[in-house]
């Protein structure tokens, strides 16, 4: 549709989105007299709290389904390659959650992958896995609704604050082992650990976080509703290669719990170095250097890294799976006999060169 022009245009699109009680639409009478445009009027509306930002934009730009199934969409929260994710509002109870609507779900295959990955899904229920509340079909679009958190995904916790301190990044990845660990036990691999998938809510203080583990099976159900070699699809299959083991980008039917190992290794070694274990300008190089080189030891690049997260790391990277841990839980119990020494060497490289403090911006995280 095109841009609102008139009052009575937006007035209309603002009725048909049903996003305003009888009560609210009536009490908007007397104040569209006294506004002339739709930007003042959206305006107000904001200034009331009767709209977000984000809806009063989107009926300005004429758009008007704001609604998925029971659930008032509130804000656009992110794009991924599964489909886009919203802050939304139950009508009803008003619980605030977050809501994924699914666009690559494309062939019947895929389909009966999402049916069964969510059911699953939906069945986990640990502190360290975003809870699933509910799955449902509206408008033909199909949609997940999961708990709404408070914090910043990995990625953007590496990006806006670095470097990350050594005990908290092996306190987060240990948390994240649990939920692996969980998962496993139920049948279910993850198939697309990285960063951005790893949701770390605040704490009080910096030192304790919270990581839940986000987006269980959609790289899979990704996987089998397209048709693309999974090297070139890099968006959907491999997410993004700099994680993903060998054997899962050869074929991602080989992916199994110790691919999630792999990739979590991946993860560990950039958080404690600022730098992914395998670079390359392009992705077959990423690739190959899996089979071809092998990483520095993180102590060797992070003095604040104590030297026996050395061997943990490069066993998580091993190239062969065997070769790897079996299940999560062997890295979770090696990083709980660790956590000692890990905050006193820490502890001790930090006063022998203290850092000025850095922009981890804790207001981010409140």
């Amino acid at each position: 549709m095109p841009p609102a022009e008139s009052l009575e245009t937006f007035l209309s699109r603002l009725n048909r989105s049903k996003l305003l009680s009888r009560e609210q639409m009536a009490d908007l009478c007397d104040a569209s007299h006294a506004r002339s445009t739709p930007r003042e009027l959206a305006k107000w509306l904001v200034q009331q709290r009767w709209l977000t930002r984000w809806q009063a934009t989107q009926l300005q730009e004429g758009h008007e389904q704001l609604h998925v199934g029971k659930y008032r969409l509130l804000d656009l929260l992110g794009r991924g390659g599964m489909g886009l994710v919203f802050l939304a509002e139950h009508s009803a109870t008003r619980q605030t959650v977050a809501l994924k609507v699914m666009t690559q779900l494309g062939n019947p295959k895929g389909m009966k992958r999402y049916l069964q990955e969510v059911r699953a899904a939906s069945a986990l229920a640990h502190p360290h896995i975003v809870q699933t509340l509910e799955s449902g079909v509206a408008d033909g679009c199909h949609f997940l609704v999961m708990e709404f958190l408070h914090g910043l995904d990995l990625w953007e916790t590496m990006r806006t604050q670095s470097p990350l301190s050594v005990s908290w990044s092996c306190e987060v990845v240990r948390q994240v082992a649990l939920g692996l660990q969980h998962a496993h036990e139920q049948g279910l691999v993850h198939r697309d650990i990285k960063p951005s998938n790893i949701f770390v809510s605040p704490n009080p203080d910096f030192a304790t976080p919270h990581a839940r583990i986000l987006d269980f099976g959609l790289a899979h159900i990704a996987t089998e509703s397209l048709s693309l070699n999974p090297v070139t699809q890099t968006g959907a299959v491999l997410g993004t290669p700099d994680y993903i083991s060998p054997e899962q980008a050869m074929s991602a039917t080989h992916a199994d719990i110790r691919s999630d190992i792999f990739s979590l290794g991946c993860t560990l070694f950039q958080m404690l170095t600022g730098e992914v274990p395998f670079p390359g300008d392009n992705v077959m190089q990423k690739l190959m250097g899996r089979i071809t080189t092998v990483p520095p030891s993180v102590s060797a690049l992070r003095a604040e890294a104590h030297s026996d997260l050395d061997e943990l790391v490069a066993n998580m990277l091993r190239t062969n799976p065997n070769d790897r841990p079996q299940t999560p839980a062997e890295i979770a119990e090696e990083l709980d006999r660790l956590t000692l020494k890990i905050r006193r060497h820490e502890a001790r490289i930090a006063r022998l060169s203290p850092r000025k403090p850095t922009s981890q911006s804790r207001s981010r995280r409140s």
